[in-house]
């Protein structure tokens, strides 16, 4: 190891030609840093000089403001429904304004009433019942007021959007001056009420028939959304549902109050069909019912009227004009979509000489040749090109990140609200994980990566799979996977998600090392300078202001499926990840009996911070009553 000044070492690894590829590329690591303050210089990605600062794990319950100033850029209002404040973008609870992407009639008018209504102005932000009212991107989900007025009430009033409620339950909250205010400018047929779409009595607002994931693997990635904006409550019985096939599907007797969505999936899954809360409905099919790209959804009330289509103009993927490409980027394969089924090739193993470390779990490598990977798509193979990232310490570097662990954080890039951009670091536990995973390396004869051989990148372009080493030679050979070994020494926690791709094998030899380090509390389940306070996704998530995870964690052992907020109630060793959107299938599977758990939201605990004791995991266990929430002969999803 040569050190090349002070605050960085050169890791080099004498490494023998034996392997299907060799990168090369100099490197600069780790930095001695304070365990409540970091204030010192980080890699500069692309010659960006950025700090590293610490966040210190969030005393008490977090809370969202209740009064705050809206901005006054040009983008202050971005449009009829969303403001800015600082550190927050603002949905405005309640309404739905015409969308400004894809432009929709009347976005422009419905932005300059929200915007002559907020803009430069101090609002009072009511969330009701919700202690985190941010939705998935980030935003404040809000009912909204401005000297003592209803936002909603005004914005319905000025007939520039509908009235849009999506509960979870009764709130309590009396809307029927909302309902008011709309029924006033629809007789007078003010904005958005002149066109033609909102004559009839439901209003379609989203359709994704081709949603994010794949839709072969779990149909209810695809679902769309209406609302009723009719001046009545409406019953869905004896409506139908077509595609452009000729499909049909006949929804189930359920009544929308006004104002009121519903929510209508492809797949399979229990319904929802008890107003006040949120409306669900599936369709029970196995497969997708939509064409991704040439497609047209009609809903027609009991009588065959026609209330509303919707065409799926989308292009398909051009292979052909990409076959006369020599090379592909990743970039371009995931602009052809999620469902399109992508074959890698490429070498066993890669051969690592030199490397940027970037924390615990992720190194830079100089970015392999183009054509050291090949990209299949039906009938067309090209040479894979490496593109350049965002978190790249500088170009033709990417990175490798190990599978199925997850190490705290030393360098998660976060946008401060006055708008500069620091390295975000959970302080000395991450930093331990890191100079451990650097000291272990530097032993080493030889450094490799084995790629995963399904998905080989994530979505930052980071090569996906296992990072080895190999110290000394001969029978006194020592071969060590470093991704089991972070978790076996409490240095990280183990990672593993449910999915097409899941290996129980794989799965159950990782859990085996987790177990250890969590009985033996070493590291980060012990009670030193690296124990966890915040799990690492956690953090992430709180470092980009999002919400808590709306995903699910299974155990294992009991096969029970408990929402991510109750995550103690499952040892780190015996837990599998669930994507929200991957829930059905997982329920669905039989090869594994997945079985919903029904918990006590109020007496829940918060998310594991250090994977808890058997005693603080007996007394959960004793707080919560949990249950089996399947009827007989059917699984409930």
């Amino acid at each position: 190891m040569k050190s090349d000044g002070v605050g960085s070492i050169r890791v080099r690894v004498a490494a023998k030609a034996d392997a299907p590829t060799e990168v090369t590329k100099a490197t600069k690591a780790a930095k001695a840093q304070s365990a409540d303050k970091v204030e010192t210089k980080a890699a500069k990605p692309k010659g960006e000089g950025i700090r590293t600062v610490v966040f210190p794990p969030l005393k008490g319950e977090w809370k969202a403001p209740t009064k705050a100033k809206v901005l006054t850029d040009e983008k202050a209002v971005y449009d009829g429904d969303t403001f800015k404040i600082d550190g927050f973008s603002v949905r405005v609870g309640e309404v739905n304004a015409p969308e400004r992407k894809p432009a929709e009639a009347g976005w422009e008018e419905a932005q300059q009433v929200l915007e002559k209504l907020v803009k430069g102005k101090e609002v009072t932000l009511d969330y009701g019942k919700r202690t985190d009212p941010r939705d998935d991107y980030g935003r404040l989900v809000a009912r909204v007021s401005v000297g003592g007025k209803l936002v909603p009430e005004m914005m319905l009033a000025e007939g520039v959007a509908h009235a849009y409620f999506i509960l979870d339950g009764d709130d309590g909250v009396d809307r029927s001056n909302l309902i008011a205010a709309q029924e006033k400018a629809k007789a007078a047929k003010k904005g958005i009420w002149a066109q033609e779409r909102f004559q009839k009595p439901f209003v379609l607002t989203s359709f994704h028939p081709n949603g994010r994931g794949d839709d072969v693997w779990n149909p209810n990635v695809e679902y769309f959304r209406i609302c009723n904006v009719a001046s009545e409550p409406l019953n869905l019985a004896g409506y139908t549902i077509t595609n452009a096939s000729g499909q049909k599907w006949t929804l189930p007797d359920v009544t929308v109050p006004i104002g009121h969505t519903v929510q209508i999936f492809s797949g399979r899954g229990e319904s929802q069909l008890t107003p006040p809360k949120a409306i669900k409905i599936f369709l029970g099919e196995k497969g997708p019912i939509w064409d991704n790209y040439l497609d047209k959804m009609t809903l027609r009330d009991a009588k065959g009227g026609v209330i509303l289509d919707r065409a799926q103009n989308q292009d398909p993927p051009n292979l052909e004009k990409l076959a006369g490409e020599l090379s592909i980027t990743q970039k371009q394969i995931g602009r052809l979509g999620s469902d399109v089924d992508v074959t890698y090739q490429g070498p066993a193993k890669i051969v690592v000489k030199d490397f940027v470390p970037d924390d615990g779990d992720t190194i830079y490598i100089t970015q392999p040749k183009t054509g050291t990977f090949k990209a299949s798509i039906g009938k067309f193979t090209w040479d894979l090109a490496m593109s350049d990232s965002d978190h790249a310490p500088k170009d033709g570097t990417m990175g490798v990140r190990f599978k199925g662990v997850d190490t705290l954080e030393t360098r998660v890039l976060k946008v401060m609200p006055g708008g500069e951009r620091v390295h975000a670091s959970q302080g000395m536990s991450g930093e331990i994980a890191k100079n451990a995973m650097l000291k272990l390396l530097a032993k080493a004869d030889k450094i490799y990566v084995v790629p995963d051989s399904h998905r080989p990148f994530d979505v930052y372009d980071r090569l996906l799979g296992n990072v080895f080493v190999e110290i000394g030679a001969g029978a006194k050979k020592k071969v060590i996977d470093v991704n089991k070994w972070l978790i076996e020494q409490g240095h990280g926690e183990m990672v593993s998600y449910y999915g097409k791709d899941f290996d129980p094998a794989r799965h159950e030899e990782y859990a085996k090392a987790s177990k250890d380090a969590f009985e033996a509390k070493r590291g980060i389940y012990g009670d030193g300078d690296e124990k966890m306070h915040e799990r690492p996704a956690d953090f992430r998530r709180r470092m980009a202001d999002r919400p808590p995870s709306r995903d699910y964690v299974a155990d294992w052992e009991t096969k029970l499926v408990y929402p991510s907020t109750h995550i103690d109630m499952v040892p780190p060793h015996r837990r599998v990840f669930i994507l929200h959107d991957d829930l059905s299938p997982a329920l669905l599977d039989e090869r594994f009996g997945f079985k919903r758990a029904t918990v006590d939201s109020k007496t829940s605990t918060p998310p594991s911070v250090s994977g808890g004791t058997a005693r603080g995991k007996a007394k959960s266990m004793r707080a919560l009553d949990v249950r089996i929430s399947q009827k007989p002969g059917r699984r409930s999803a």
